[in-house]
């Protein structure tokens, strides 16, 4: 298999930048896998807080202990400036890991090519 599709491989299944560290390019896979981090550790820190938010009620008494109305009580947003900053996180993490994936399948075509001389 040509480096070109392994490495896409990895930044598609393990992580943005992961291709570009197979391909020994490390800086460039830090360029991709540690901005990857900030849309996700927000995303992360929003929804702990809503399933903290949502176990405290049910302890209360305020909703049954049922996982789906929990489950459903976390992931429904009413507030519309809410959900299109949850929509622009989900983007840019997208968007990144996207990148990274093409990013990679070019270095590993550019190195197969290299080796091929």
């Amino acid at each position: 298999m040509k480096n070109s599709t392994k490495a896409a491989i990895y930044s598609a299944t393990v992580a943005p930048g992961a291709g570009l560290f197979f391909l020994r390019q490390r800086l460039w896979g830090l360029v991709f896998f540690l901005p990857s981090l900030v849309p996700l550790f927000f995303l992360m820190r929003h929804y702990y807080t809503k399933t903290q938010w949502v176990a405290e009620r049910a302890v209360m008494g305020e909703l049954p202990l049922n996982i789906q109305i929990m489950l459903n009580e976390v992931l429904t947003e009413t507030d519309p400036a809410l959900i299109t900053w949850i929509w622009q996180m989900k983007g840019a993490f997208l968007a990144i890991w996207m990148v990274s994936i093409i990013a990679s399948a070019i270095a590993g075509h550019l190195q197969d090519k290299r080796r091929a001389r």
